[in-house]
């Protein structure tokens, strides 16, 4: 990804959109964007393949939200990084299929991790 990044980066400066005092700060966003898409693309595969789109943006939603308010793991790569989240990803929607909650059943779970989330803040 960083190879790719820094070839993006580099056409951006060649044809002037970008100053090249800021290289470093595109080359870094290019790099992030590049393996936020490449890990959303795969879990949505993953998601087409089991027939579980719905959920799948709804638990994505739900996820980013989470994340950029309790903030996530940081791995030390990009590979271990995207194994973790795309595990996360299949699992949630694996268990999602394979186990149904009732209505009130996912409310208490709902309001229980709220409660867990208020006190860690």
């Amino acid at each position: 990804m960083k190879q790719l990044s820094e070839k993006i980066t580099k056409y951006v400066i060649k044809t002037g959109a970008v100053s090249p005092e800021l290289y470093v700060v595109y080359q870094y966003g290019f790099q992030i964007g590049l393996e936020m898409l490449c890990c959303f693309v795969t879990c949505f595969g993953i998601a087409i393949y089991m027939h579980m789109i719905p959920e799948f943006v709804v638990f994505t939603g739900i996820f980013m939200l989470l994340r950029t308010y309790a903030g996530g793991v940081h791995l030390n790569s990009f590979g271990t990084c995207y194994v973790c989240s795309v595990a996360v990803q299949t699992l949630v929607m694996y268990f999602n299929n394979k186990y149904k909650f009732t209505v009130s059943i996912a409310w208490i779970l709902i309001l229980m991790s709220a409660i867990l989330i208020l006190k860690a803040a």
